[in-house]
């Protein structure tokens, strides 16, 4: 009963997964490919729940647990991992029963004979304890049930998640006990804290469902639990300081620098230094002094260059696509530098200084500026006439935080 209740838990996480997908398709298509991936290890301690177990004192039945787990967030609120656990457990068996014998001989696979029995102190009444060393490998799928019931919040310390899946469960032979190899079924829940530096602290508390025969003995059960509890430290590869900036698609089609007044005035001095030195011929005409003086003139400065706010793209957090919804705003984009042929376009990308490091940030805002640059090329816009560049989270452009997730288009003349 309790094996098909985990499952129907299960099964009701799955669909309340895929019903959150369907409402936020747009945080599920923008998670990043990569930077997601995690590695854990854990430690702590397991207890064996066999049909007669419960006849050790409990400090007996308490035995070693270390896990090491590899997995990925597909999204918010899902993602799998790969998980080896194990080491040893702790038994208890009564005088009489049916036992594993050698599979490899001649006699009957079970048997009343126990090859335990000649590793272990056997009790007066017949029953005795016996040793178990095993490993267990499983693929699970969990969810951050906080993210379902309350939504995504990056800036959240906590989390609860809850996993399920199937493995693979050896034993190995040791005091007696024949090496067995059987399909388990794995549940667990885990409490995560984060810390910095891509930390998480976490405890997990897990059971481990097996078939009757995993231990070389057959009892009136159908399978027997193992419940184990670690304590861990998870450490997420997404969002390294060390990891490169993204790199920014240069200007196309930028006019040349055009010399200025200063650079004209350089020249003529190099001139006279090399007349000095008796590198140049005769002097030049006295005209030339007429041209010296012109060149010397106070000259209008050129106008400053005219920038126009025409758009601001919102992003979710940490995201580096656009918030659906805005099409409507690249259209007008668009239409702006179709009736303004002149006018050269400048995105910038920003990102809010709540969550994520400078260097992260930065990398983020520049990712958002050039998803932009894609959809407006996309859209028909010449690459000549865009720029895109990322200012990190150091200008915060709004007083509200979430609003500088942002990403600025301004027309330049």
């Amino acid at each position: 009963m309790k094996k098909r209740t985990l499952t129907a838990w299960a099964i009701a996480l799955l669909a309340l997964c895929t019903a959150r997908a369907e409402q936020h398709p747009e945080e599920t298509a923008a998670a990043a490919p990569t930077g997601n991936w995690y590695v854990e290890i854990g430690a702590g301690t397991q207890l064996y729940f066999g049909q007669d177990a419960a006849q050790l004192a409990f400090g007996q039945r308490l035995t070693p647990l270390l896990s090491l787990t590899g997995g990925r967030w597909f999204n918010p609120w899902w993602g799998v991992r790969l998980q080896a656990s194990g080491y040893a457990l702790n038994g208890f068996s009564a005088a009489q029963g049916l036992y594993l014998g050698d599979p490899t001989g001649t006699s009957a696979l079970y048997g009343t004979d126990d090859p335990v029995r000649g590793f272990v102190s056997v009790r007066p009444d017949g029953s005795y304890r016996y040793y178990l060393r095993h490993l267990s490998l499983h693929a699970d799928w969990h969810v951050s049930l906080v993210n379902l019931v309350w939504g995504h919040d990056p800036a959240r310390p906590w989390d609860v998640v809850p996993a399920v899946g199937i493995g693979y469960f050896q034993t190995f032979p040791y005091k007696g006990t024949t090496g067995v190899a059987t399909l388990s079924t794995h549940f667990s829940v885990a409490g995560k804290w984060k810390l910095p530096h891509n930390l998480d602290l976490n405890l997990e508390l897990s059971t481990t469902l097996l078939p009757d025969r995993f231990d070389g003995r057959i009892t009136t059960r159908n399978y027997e639990p193992a419940l184990g509890l670690a304590l861990g430290i998870t450490y997420h590869f997404k969002g390294r300081a060390d990891a490169p900036a993204a790199p920014v698609r240069p200007v196309r089609g930028k006019p040349e620098a055009v010399p200025t007044q200063d650079d004209y005035m350089e020249l003529v001095r190099q001139a006279v230094r090399e007349e000095v030195r008796g590198n140049l011929p005769a002097p030049p005409p006295a005209d030339t002094v007429t041209i010296i003086r012109e060149i010397e003139k106070p000259q209008a400065a050129p106008p400053a260059p005219r920038t126009v706010r025409i758009a601001s793209l919102q992003f979710d957090s940490e995201q580096a696509r656009p918030r659906a919804g805005q099409d409507m705003q690249i259209a007008n984009i668009v239409a702006f530098a179709h009736d303004n042929p002149q006018a050269r376009i400048l995105i910038e990308g920003y990102a809010d200084d709540r969550t994520g490091s400078p260097d992260y940030n930065l990398s983020l805002s520049r990712k958002r500026a050039q998803s932009v640059y894609d959809l407006l090329v996309k859209a028909g816009i010449s690459p000549d006439r865009l720029e895109a560049v990322g200012h990190g989270s150091a200008v915060q452009v709004y007083e509200q935080s979430d609003w500088n997730r942002v990403a600025i288009v301004n027309a330049v003349w």
